[in-house]
């Protein structure tokens, strides 16, 4: 043949890379967004549970209370060293997104009187954390 062949393998080197790398950043992108959403909504879901009892007036607060430093480190640990505002726009709507789905599934249905202030809030900072924590770890650098 030709001093021009190309083997299979030399062909596909860069773009076996390529592929690997977007399938990885996909695959981070599914675990940040919806894995960590739906392990925040479970937290709450179990603290909500066990609380309702005892408190029933406020573990809406406290559920707030406890998800929002909790979801901020998770997003300080899964944003901060792969970040793009893209990204972090996906991963905040689909933490609120999962949270809302989820609630309108599986609480709203079976609690009366479930949305109050504190539900709205629970949702607006499922958006707004991931956000505030990239914003607050990018500001003055490059």
């Amino acid at each position: 043949m030709s001093g021009n062949h190309i083997s299979d393998a030399q062909a596909d080197g860069p773009c076996r890379k390529t592929r690997c790398d977007l399938t990885t950043s996909v695959s981070r992108l599914i675990l940040d967004s919806l894995g960590f959403g739906i392990l925040l909504w479970i937290v709450g879901l179990v603290i909500g549970i066990s609380l309702t009892s005892d408190f029933p007036g406020v573990v809406g607060w406290i559920v707030v209370a406890v998800l929002f430093p909790l979801s901020a480190l998770v997003a300080y640990g899964r944003l901060r060293n792969d970040f793009s505002w893209l990204r972090t726009l996906l991963v905040a709507t689909a933490w609120a997104g999962t949270a809302i789905v989820l609630d309108l599934t599986f609480v709203a249905p079976y609690v009366g009187a479930y949305y109050d202030i504190s539900v709205y809030a629970y949702y607006l900072g499922m958006f707004l954390v991931p956000l505030a924590i990239a914003a607050s770890t990018k500001i003055g650098k490059p």
